[in-house]
């Protein structure tokens, strides 16, 4: 577990397969910039997809718990680790959207790259935004990663193209 001042991290477990979870990633708001959104997705599928990624030792998938009532809100995942270089893509969700615009995706993001450096062995952590998903790129500022490229016209979105933001953080970096 990873103690924030608002939040902890802890692994996903399958009890934290429940109709909340299922409905973010199968809300439209909320999975607007996930990959998921192109299908729905069953409970089954969830539950084999949190199972399969506690078999991995290069993934590391953490639900986002308020310290107050220690309610699941989010997930974030850091991996794969790339065994030699050392660099991994982190990817986040706050599915309750109670706790959307209150800065606890940078607290999240932030909480994860400490442990990511300082746990997993992590040189350099990645991600890559869509464009017009301003509330992701600021979190992402205020954990300290800076914006390192576009990929232009990467993403299909809502019916057209958006450029793709690279986002970084190397280990040493202030956050």
């Amino acid at each position: 577990m990873i103690q924030g001042e608002h939040l902890f991290l802890r692994q996903v477990c399958e009890t934290d397969v429940n109709d909340a979870y299922h409905g973010w990633l199968n809300d439209p708001e909320v999975n607007q910039y996930l990959e998921v959104r192109h299908a729905p997705v069953s409970k089954q599928e969830i539950l084999d997809y949190v199972s399969a990624l506690k078999e991995r030792e290069d993934v590391f998938f953490m639900a986002i718990c308020m310290q107050s009532d220690r309610r699941h809100i989010g997930n974030i995942k850091i991996g794969p680790v790339h065994p030699i270089h050392r660099f991994a893509e982190i990817s986040i969700v706050i599915g309750d959207k109670t706790c959307w615009g209150r800065g606890l995706g940078s607290q999240a993001l932030k909480l994860a790259a400490e442990f990511a450096f300082t746990m997993a062995g992590v040189h350099k952590l990645f991600a890559g935004l869509y464009e017009n998903n301003t509330g992701s790129y600021k979190a992402f500022l205020q954990a300290g990663f800076q914006k390192e490229g576009v990929f232009c016209q990467m993403r299909l979105h809502q019916g057209r193209y958006v450029d793709q933001i690279m986002m970084g953080r190397v280990k040493g970096e202030l956050s």
